[in-house]
């Protein structure tokens, strides 16, 4: 049996540029996107064992619809139909890009270079995309939380993880 490689990108920029919205970032910077949302999005999620049937899904029926998606029917006999981890994986990485894209940090602020000069990012419009961006990723990834968790080959009931989740305590 091969050893597989942990570390390979699962997905690439054409792949943000097909099935999200396409995207005018260098590579490098679309990589390592890619990188985060793989190591900090999906894996801490899903879980090392989960992820790693997913490297090897070639063999694995089960992890092969965790990735693509479709249609399943649950232990209580509903149907459901889910987008897929790559899917889900696609919108972390433009998430993270949309936060990240055309800004570079400079010891005056951090801005956009539209021309030969820059300007301010437009902070509001940004962070509005990258929250819509997100969002969607979340609901994704509870669409494929709830497919592990159904699924006959589940061994681990994993809760829904939001890494976006704020409690705040109002008045005293």
């Amino acid at each position: 049996m091969a050893e597989i490689d942990i570390t390979q990108l699962q997905v690439t920029r054409r792949d943000i540029n097909e099935e999200v919205r396409p995207t005018s970032a260098e590579v490098e910077l679309v990589n390592r996107c890619i990188e985060e949302a793989q190591n900090l999005d999906i894996i801490p999620a899903i879980g090392a064992d989960w992820w790693l049937r997913v490297l090897s899904r070639n063999s694995d029926e089960v992890a092969l619809q965790l990735w693509q998606g479709g249609k399943y029917t649950d232990r209580f006999g509903k149907v459901h139909i889910f987008a897929g981890l790559k899917k889900c994986l696609l919108y972390y990485a433009y998430a993270r890009l949309v936060r990240t894209q055309g800004g570079t940090s400079t010891r005056y602020d951090f801005v956009v270079k539209a021309d030969q000069y820059s300007d301010s990012a437009d902070l509001k419009a940004k962070v509005q995309a990258y929250n819509e961006a997100f969002a969607v990723a979340d609901g994704y990834k509870a669409q494929c939380l709830l497919f592990i968790s159904d699924c006959g080959n589940c061994c681990t009931n994993k809760g829904l993880i939001n890494n976006r989740l704020a409690i705040k305590r109002i008045g005293k």
